[in-house]
């Protein structure tokens, strides 16, 4: 199947999740989609989003982090931007499957969700994954899944092979990080480091 069908087959997961118009032009948050009550649900987000990311909006946008970031420092981080959203408001029926073919190339791919994501599902993200073009596709299709604990905790399960891996998340959802922070920050770090679960031999234990 081509890019262009991939790309439709990705866009199916927005008729899935009730959001089929996308999202809304010059509207006040870039996540925010057309239907009542998503926008009920995302006016609500953003009333409590001050409470919860106030320190995280005062460190990116202090002096000293922008220009470790090399960010302008006349511009100001924005948990949701009109600018941003109307700049990709044209992406968002584009596939990325040939972007992340290209990084197959020449590092490590890191593809994650949480696994209650209406937005942008698990089974949607395993059928494009099915058709990457890619020398390694056909090991990590045939690679077990593993299932992945925080100590005594089921976390999640990771499926890897090679350079690709895909890590579904229990308890989160569309905002993985702000749904389960605790998860999200051990699977960055683990994945970064190469250990735990992405040691060679350690930290996985068979899916039955």
């Amino acid at each position: 199947m081509g890019d262009a069908a991939a790309g439709r087959r990705e866009g199916a997961r927005v008729v899935v999740a009730g959001e089929r118009d996308g999202p809304t032009r010059g509207s006040s948050c870039c996540c925010c989609w057309r239907t009542r009550r998503a926008w009920r649900r995302c006016s609500t987000r953003r009333s409590n989003a001050p409470t919860r990311r106030a320190p995280w909006g005062k460190f990116v946008n202090r002096v000293e982090v922008k220009a470790a970031l090399g960010a302008r420092g006349d511009v100001e981080w924005e948990e949701c931007s009109d600018a941003v959203g109307a700049a990709m408001h044209g992406d968002v029926m584009k596939s990325v499957k040939p972007n992340v073919e290209a990084l197959l190339r020449g590092t490590r791919v890191l593809l994650y969700q949480g696994i209650r994501d209406l937005r942008d599902g698990v089974v949607s993200t395993e059928a494009w994954m099915r058709e990457l073009k890619w020398d390694g596709l056909a090991a990590f299709l045939d690679a077990d899944r593993a299932v992945w604990r925080i100590g005594e905790e089921l976390a999640g399960y990771v499926q890897r092979s090679g350079p690709l891996s895909h890590i579904v998340v229990y308890g989160a959802g569309h905002l993985l990080p702000a749904d389960n922070s605790h998860a999200a920050q051990e699977m960055v770090e683990i994945w970064v480091l190469q250990a735990a679960l992405f040691r060679h031999h350690g930290g996985m234990k068979r899916a039955g």
